[in-house]
């Protein structure tokens, strides 16, 4: 795959695809894996503290938690993970929050599990995760 070096470095969990100045191509190889944080990675929170589950999806197809809050992810999100998916990179979610249920439940509710071939939701030291 052939990229271009940026004048400023890009956020990849915020913005995957930006527009640059081509000023020098380099070869690089494919990452065997990609793997995303959920808390202020994927989602504008942390899932055992600033929203209240059970969640719930409503007829308007919108996500809600326990107080009717609507929950939705970074604004980028979900077309990056679908134009990654489309690239065939292989994807993991990874997190060491306590709420492993209610983050797995998330994940499904936004149809993101067609996505992850890896997820690593559980309490404890992130190098666990990629053991």
């Amino acid at each position: 795959m052939k990229i271009s070096l940026f004048s400023n470095i890009v956020n990849v969990s915020r913005a995957f695809l930006k527009k640059s100045i081509h000023t020098t191509t380099i070869e690089m190889s494919k990452p065997k894996l990609i793997v995303f944080d959920l808390d202020y990675t994927l989602w504008p929170f942390w899932i055992d503290t600033h929203v209240d589950p059970p969640f719930s999806k409503k007829g308007d197809g919108k996500i809600y938690d326990n107080y009717n809050k609507h929950i939705k992810p970074f604004p980028d999100v979900p077309n990056i993970l679908e134009q990654l998916h489309s690239e065939g990179y292989k994807l993991g979610a990874a997190s060491r929050t306590t709420c492993t249920d209610e983050a797995k439940q998330l994940v499904k509710l936004l149809d993101w599990e067609k996505y992850f071939h890896y997820k690593e939701i559980y309490p404890g030291c992130k190098v666990a995760h990629f053991k």
